[in-house]
């Protein structure tokens, strides 16, 4: 078993990531899932064990690959042997990775995927920008580390941008949290 250990120790990150989580949850629900950025602690990956078929998890935070609360977590997408998921969970995560990393990122998690997978995810907002660093920077609620590392803030223009061309059609992109954040949902395309 590895140990949890996390970075993310300011007020809210507990409480967000909670709430990102409940948006997934319909769509989980009985599915083999892929928790991809799912971080060291394994947060979401643990709240939604109990409603999926199984979850996996792969962060390139974590100290090692092993087990934690009966979910294998990866370092790395290569650590993970022929399987295909339902759904791929991405809470959080695309927005700490480069566009050009992302569009490649999503080519090959095709080769985790049938014809039905979906990805569903969230991302900040671009309106979001100067609330998360207020939230950061001065009020120290959330962890600098991870507003620092945001590459990109979204909208559904550039979301799908990003996707075309990657094998994957944006179907669903709509804001929650006053605007502050999105869901999105990926599906093949044909």
């Amino acid at each position: 078993m590895i140990e949890a250990k996390t970075t993310q120790k300011a007020p809210l990150e507990r409480f967000l990531a909670q709430q990102r989580c409940k948006r997934v949850r319909p769509y989980v629900h009985g599915k083999r899932v892929l928790d991809f950025g799912c971080g060291v602690n394994a947060w979401n990956a643990i709240s939604i064990q109990n409603i999926c078929l199984s979850v996996d998890g792969v962060d390139r935070s974590l100290h090692q690959s092993g087990r934690i609360h009966h979910i294998n977590l990866y370092q790395d997408l290569d650590e993970i042997q022929a399987v295909k998921y339902d759904v791929i969970m991405a809470l959080a995560v695309f927005e700490h990775i480069k566009p050009l990393q992302l569009r490649s990122l999503l080519e090959s998690l095709h080769r985790f995927s049938h014809d039905n997978t979906i990805i569903i995810g969230t991302v900040p907002s671009r309106r979001s920008r100067r609330v998360l660093e207020v939230l950061s920077y001065k009020l120290k609620l959330i962890d600098r580390s991870q507003i620092e590392d945001h590459k990109v803030y979204y909208d559904d223009l550039w979301m799908r941008e990003i996707v075309d061309d990657t094998g994957w059609i944006l179907q669903t992109f709509k804001t929650f949290q006053l605007g502050m954040n999105c869901f999105f949902e990926l599906r093949k395309s044909t």
